[in-house]
C-alpha cells in the first residue's frame, strides 16, 4: 500500500465535527469518524467528503445495499467499515489527482445521471459538517 502522506497530522476538531454530524443522524459511521478523517489525510482528500457521500447515499451507513457499502460504490461488498472507508477514499483520491477536488468537479464522472443535484447535496453536507 502506498499512502500519499505517511505521517498525517490529524486535527482532532475535524474528527469531532464528523462524529457530531453523523451522530445527530444516528449514522453507524459516526463511530468511525477517526477512520474517515485519518483515511482522508493519508490520501490527501477533504476530510468531509467520504462522510458526506455516505450521508447522501445511505444515511451514513443506515441503508446500505451491500454490506459495509455506505457509498453505492460500484456494487461492491466490503469486509468492514474500515475496508469500505479506505477503498472509497483511495478511489476518490484518483479524482483529486486529476484536479477534481470538489463535489461539483467529481460528480460528472462519479454519478453522471444526477451529477448536479448529487454535487449540491454532497457540498451541503460538507458545509454542515464544517459548521459543527
Amino acid at each position: 500500500e502506498n499512502k500519499v502522506n505517511p505521517e498525517p497530522t490529524i486535527d482532532p476538531k475535524q474528527i469531532e465535527q464528523v462524529r457530531k454530524y453523523l451522530s445527530k443522524r444516528n449514522a453507524p459511521l459516526a463511530e468511525y469518524a477517526d477512520v474517515l478523517v485519518t483515511a482522508a489525510y493519508e490520501y490527501g482528500i477533504d476530510y468531509r467528503l467520504v462522510a458526506a457521500i455516505s450521508v447522501i447515499e445511505s444515511g451514513g451507513g443506515k441503508n446500505c445495499f451491500r454490506p459495509y457499502n455506505a457509498w453505492g460504490w460500484g456494487g461492491m461488498t466490503f469486509e468492514s467499515w474500515e475496508d469500505g472507508i479506505y477503498t472509497v477514499t483511495k478511489g476518490l483520491s484518483k479524482y483529486y489527482a486529476r484536479g477534481a477536488t470538489t463535489p461539483a468537479l467529481i460528480a460528472p464522472s462519479y454519478c453522471p445521471p444526477s451529477a448536479d443535484s448529487w454535487a449540491r447535496k454532497v457540498q451541503y453536507v460538507m458545509n454542515q459538517i464544517a459548521s459543527n
